[in-house]
Formats: C-alpha cells, sequence, structure tokens
C-alpha cells in the first residue's frame, strides 16, 4: 500500500491511488484503511468500481443502511448496472439486512429475470423468505443449493441472516 502513496507524491492519479489503496486493505480485511481511501478517492472522482467495493466495506462492517445508499448510488448514476445481476443481489440482500422486504423482493425478482440460474440469486432468496416469514421455504432451498453442491454450509455459516437459517431447528432436521 506504500507504493500507491509513494506513486501519489511521484504525481500519478489519486483517485486511481487511493482506491488502489482502499482495494489492496479490503483484499486482507483491513476494512478500517480501505473505507477512508474508498471515500478520498470517490471525492475526487465517480468511480464504480470503487463504489461497489465502499459498498462491500460497509456491509462487512455491519453499516447496512449506509451500504445500501452507497449501492444505490452506484446503481442510480450507471445505467450499465440495470443489466448487471450482481448489482441487482447485492441490492436485495442490503435490503433484506434493512428490514425492507418489499423492495428485496423486486429486486430478486429483478436478478431472476436477468439471470434465472445465478446462484447468488437463490442464497438472497433464502435469506428473503426467512425474513418474511416463509421459514420452510427457506430452508428446503437453502438445503437444495447445499446438498446440490452449490453452496457449502460453512460459507452460508459466514453470511448475515442465512447463519440464522442454518441455526434453525428445521434446517438441522431436513438434512436427516
Amino acid at each position: 500500500m506504500r507504493c500507491f502513496e509513494k506513486a501519489i507524491t511521484l504525481g500519478a492519479d489519486r483517485a486511481d491511488a487511493k482506491k488502489q489503496v482502499g482495494r489492496s486493505a479490503m483484499l486482507v480485511n483491513n476494512l478500517k484503511e480501505a473505507l477512508p481511501a474508498f471515500d478520498e478517492s470517490l471525492r475526487i472522482r465517480d468511480d464504480v468500481e470503487c463504489g461497489r467495493w465502499r459498498a462491500d466495506c460497509l456491509r462487512e462492517t455491519g453499516k447496512y443502511q449506509e451500504a445500501l445508499e452507497q449501492l444505490n448510488l452506484v446503481f442510480d448514476r450507471n445505467e450499465a448496472m440495470k443489466r448487471d445481476v450482481s448489482i441487482h443481489v447485492d441490492l436485495a440482500m442490503l435490503y433484506v439486512l434493512n428490514d425492507r422486504l418489499p423492495l428485496a423482493k423486486d429486486y430478486i425478482a429483478e436478478a431472476e429475470a436477468l439471470d434465472p440460474l445465478y446462484r447468488r440469486t437463490q442464497i438472497t432468496k433464502g435469506a428473503y423468505l426467512y425474513r418474511a416469514g416463509q421459514q420452510e421455504d427457506a430452508v428446503r432451498l437453502l438445503r437444495s443449493l447445499v446438498n446440490s453442491g452449490e453452496v457449502k454450509e460453512d460459507d452460508l455459516r459466514k453470511m448475515p441472516v442465512l447463519k440464522e437459517v442454518l441455526a434453525t431447528k428445521a434446517y438441522r432436521e431436513s438434512g436427516r
């Protein structure tokens, strides 16, 4: 990361260098250092990639509302994002995490329309179903993803909401 700081002193593009400092910090899970670097980069220049990475960091630190606001900025300012299934899924999950379930449902439907086989859509749908009070449907969906090898239980246990589903008696008994 020091090399990016040195590059700035030598006249490199400050916005890009700060973005790369943030990305480097993010990759080693140093989110406290990543966020200020992304913030500075975005103050200099609007950048889709930097905005998405900033939203990821905010989500990972539990700042779900801020992450949602950031990701909505990226989505609204970039027409190409309207056709990107991954941003629809990320928005849906953030709406789930912010208990704004009708909007989550809408983004899940849009993601399914863009790519009905996208695994992350199905994972997010499981979180939505659970939060919407449809525990049996959530369990059935997530169990089928695990049983088919689409996703590992250990990976689901690291995700907000999904770890709650896996901790339920219904999920534990569904594996028998």
